[in-house]
């Protein structure tokens, strides 16, 4: 593997891939063994690059007996990528989806003891620490498995709730109620079943103008509008955390040209300054993953998690901040935070190469580079001093950074999933983290030590955010709600409902009377914080609102948005009036998912990150 390829080494990753087509009791499914053959060649080829050793193929499994032990066996031991592939018939008994295999009956309770009930795969991947777990199933009423419930009870089927790793998506053949087809012309001399068929095809043809890798939220977007385009039945799919950004292939097309951009931070240029806004080069992705931004000052910081959600439309709004500069990077990987230090000198930046990044603002160049990170920076967060940096990761525990020395001061350990959000206090004594299993920590930053544990939330927490008194903490979830603390008792005060959808940042206002949120419903909501009440929506975004910051005079509000690997999404950065409740801009020129935003402390720069590589500076005049 060179440095340009986007590729991984798969010694500590396995994939399983079961079918069955000569069934003793329902109607044989040829098309199923050519599926079959053809993803194990797929993945083994060129383009996907496993080794054969990873890759098991179980052909024809006559009935279930031990074959949940092996799926066990085969996975155990699994660090990096999980990967399990299904053709054949489904089946339903007591909304519980069975993997019909060669002895499975054609109706009653048998089907769970002969054939393969998907509980069992789900224990498999419960059981393994795969960093992604990746579930492909082509058969029936496949779309049982890929519901989105929020409800983490164990009657859930869906594996993405029931898998708390760093990532897992599960990409299906059908609804949950639905057939899947497969070809049966006579004509067709190797007759395949029509998700693989559509899916494979895909792949090997590339996405033309698209980057050097596939990730897998385009390959099953285009996938599943070829479907619906020839009138197939049309898949469903379940992201958690960052898999859906998880590269399963080369691109064989032709890549995309870099876009046209102001000089990069590094190339030592000055850059000429703008005299208006630059019109769109818009268009951006978010992914499943994590992420964290600061508000305007280093005491409140906020965190957020990239999510995914429906494409949409780009209304062009008035005029705005004008681009001062882009600054990129040679990592050639998503920017997921971008925040500004107490006194506005440093920019830090974190991404999906397992680093934090230090620019300084005036020189417009890259400074420094905090590596020993082994899975994506989430989070970052500066102390109100500026001389800390703490940085939240997938692999659980966080560490501090000496920013003058950039060196590595401290692991804070105690999480035991990947931690999505960290903030500092108003008076730098006290930092707090949460994860996606629902914990909350506090830590004693001299002590190095944890202090707290805030305990009630069953869903990742993606944001945390104290308020500039330091007296209450607010939290939000994938249930939609927003939690409010108090940070001296430890105990839950509030809890503020509305949004429909996960909740992906939240932000005070430098007086702390508002609370800002937005979340994957499309909305921003403003809370008035005293009375626990919601006072305004702010609507107009057409994709998920990834993250919200106040301006340091309260008077604005700045928000951002895009979809999951969906170039044509609402890839923008709002400006709102929070007096007016009122648009009074919209940012173009990303031209994928925009992640995170921050004002600078004197207000007159905003910072935009995205997954197109680059961070935007804007100025205000």
């Amino acid at each position: 593997m060179t440095e340009t390829d986007p590729l991984r080494d798969y010694s500590r990753s396995r994939a399983v891939l079961i079918g069955a087509w000569d069934y003793a009791h329902l109607p044989p499914v040829p098309a199923a063994r050519n599926s079959l053959v053809r993803v194990a060649g797929l993945l083994t080829g060129p383009l996907c690059d496993w080794p054969k050793s990873r890759v098991e193929v179980l052909r024809n499994v006559r009935r279930r007996d031990r074959l949940p032990d092996q799926l066990m066996e085969l996975f155990d031991g699994v660090e990096d990528v999980a990967l399990l592939y299904f053709v054949g018939h489904g089946q339903l008994y007591e909304d519980e989806l069975c993997l019909a295999l060669r002895e499975s009956p054609e109706a009653g309770p048998r089907r769970t003891t002969v054939g393969l009930p998907f509980s069992d795969v789900r224990a498999a991947l419960r059981a393994c620490d795969a960093q992604t777990k990746i579930v492909i199933l082509d058969c029936c009423f496949a779309g049982h498995v890929a519901r989105t419930e929020h409800s983490l009870a164990t009657t859930s089927t869906n594996v993405i709730d029931k898998t708390l790793g760093t990532g897992a998506v599960t990409m299906a053949a059908s609804g949950a109620y639905r057939t899947a087809w497969f070809e049966s012309d006579p004509n067709v001399a190797n007759p395949q079943t029509y998700f693989t068929k559509y899916l494979v095809d895909m792949i090997e043809q590339g996405i033309p103008d698209y980057p050097q890798g596939l990730p897998l939220g385009p390959i099953y977007a285009r996938t599943a509008d070829a479907l619906a385009r020839d009138h197939r039945p049309e898949p469903t799919r379940s992201v958690r955390h960052d898999a859906d950004r998880f590269i399963l292939a080369r691109n064989i097309a032709k890549p995309a040209e870099p876009p046209a951009a102001p000089p990069s931070l590094d190339s030592g240029a000055e850059a000429a300054v703008p005299t208006a806004h630059r019109g769109p080069a818009r268009r951006s992705v978010i992914l499943g993953g994590l992420t964290a931004l600061a508000a305007a000052s280093g005491a409140t910081l906020i965190g957020l998690r990239l999510n995914e959600g429906a494409s949409g439309h780009q209304s062009r709004g008035t005029a705005g901040p004008h681009l001062w500069f882009t600054l990129t990077d040679d990592s050639d990987d998503w920017e997921s935070v971008v925040l500004f230090s107490p006194d506005g000198k440093t920019l830090a930046s974190s991404s999906g190469n397992r680093t934090v990044r230090l620019w300084d603002v005036a020189a417009r160049k890259r400074t420094a580079t905090l590596t020993g990170h082994y899975q994506a920076v989430n989070s970052v967060a500066f102390s109100p001093d500026g001389k800390t940096l703490a940085s939240g990761t997938a692999e659980g525990p966080i560490q501090l950074w000496d920013v003058t020395a950039r060196k590595h001061t401290a692991t804070l350990t105690g999480h035991a999933r990947a931690v999505l959000s960290v903030a500092f206090s108003p008076d730098g004594k006290t930092l707090a983290s949460s994860t996606d299993d629902g914990a909350i920590q506090l830590w004693d930053v001299t002590t190095r030590k944890h202090t707290a544990t805030l305990t009630g939330h069953t869903e990742p927490v993606n944001s945390v955010a104290f308020s500039p008194d330091g007296k209450t903490l607010a939290s939000s979830t994938d249930d939609g709600a927003i939690q409010l603390w108090d940070v001296t008792t430890r105990k839950h005060t509030a809890t503020l409902t509305g949004h429909t959808e996960p909740v992906n940042s939240v932000a005070f206002s430098p007086d702390g009377k508002t609370l800002a949120s937005s979340s994957n419903d499309w909305t921003v909501r403003l809370w008035d914080v005293a009375a626990r009440k919601r006072t305004a929506t702010l609507t107009g975004n057409t994709d998920p609102v990834n993250s919200v910051a106040f301006s340091p005079d309260g008077k604005t509000l700045a928000s951002a948005s895009g979809t999951v690997f969906f170039t044509h999404g609402d890839n923008t950065v709002r400006l709102w009036d929070v007096a007016a409740r009122k648009r009074t801009a919209t940012l173009t020129g990303h031209h994928l998912a925009v992640n995170s935003v921050a004002f600078s402390p004197d207000g007159k720069t905003l910072a935009s990150a995205s997954s197109d590589h680059t961070i935007r500076l804007w100025k205000f005049t």
